[in-house]
C-alpha cells in the first residue's frame, strides 16, 4: 500500500513537471529497490544525464546490468571510487555468473554491514550462499 503510494506522488509530480530530477530519481530509486530495472533505466538515464553523482552512477550501473547490458553496466561501476552496495553486489552477480565463487564472495565481503538491511540484506545472504555452494541455493 505504501509503496503504490509513493508510486502515485512520483507520477502525480511528472505529470506536473516530466523533467523534475528529483521525481525521477525517486521513481530510478523504487523501481530498483524492487529490482524492475526495466522501468528504472529510463529515470537513471535522464537523471544522470543532470549530474552523475556516485549514487546515480551506481543506480545506473545496476539498471544497466539488470537489463543484460552487463559490460555497459561493470564499465558504468568500475569508475566508482567509494563503491557501496549496488556496485559490490553487482560485481559479486558478474562473478557468480561466471562461476567465479571465490571473486564472488570477496566482492560480497567488500559490503559494509551497515548498508545492509531489509530487502538488501535477504539479496546479500542469498547469493553469499550461492556463491559459497558452488551456485546451489
Amino acid at each position: 500500500v505504501i509503496v503504490g503510494r509513493a508510486q502515485s506522488f512520483i507520477e502525480h509530480a511528472l505529470s506536473a513537471d516530466s523533467g523534475f530530477a528529483v521525481a525521477e530519481l525517486n521513481a530510478a530509486l523504487l523501481y530498483s529497490y524492487y529490482r524492475l530495472f526495466e522501468r528504472a533505466l529510463p529515470f537513471w538515464r535522464r537523471v544522470n544525464q543532470k549530474g552523475a553523482l556516485s549514487i546515480v552512477r551506481e543506480g545506473l550501473g545496476a539498471a544497466l546490468f539488470g537489463t543484460g547490458q552487463t559490460s555497459q553496466g561493470v564499465a558504468t561501476l568500475g569508475g566508482l571510487k567509494d563503491s557501496g552496495f549496488v556496485a559490490f553486489y553487482v560485481f559479486a552477480s558478474q562473478a557468480e555468473r561466471s562461476q567465479d565463487w571465490k571473486s564472488c564472495i570477496k566482492s560480497l565481503k567488500k559490503i559494509d554491514r551497515s548498508e545492509r538491511e531489509g530487502f538488501l540484506e535477504r539479496s546479500y545472504d542469498h547469493l553469499l550462499r550461492r556463491c559459497e555452494n558452488g551456485g546451489r541455493s
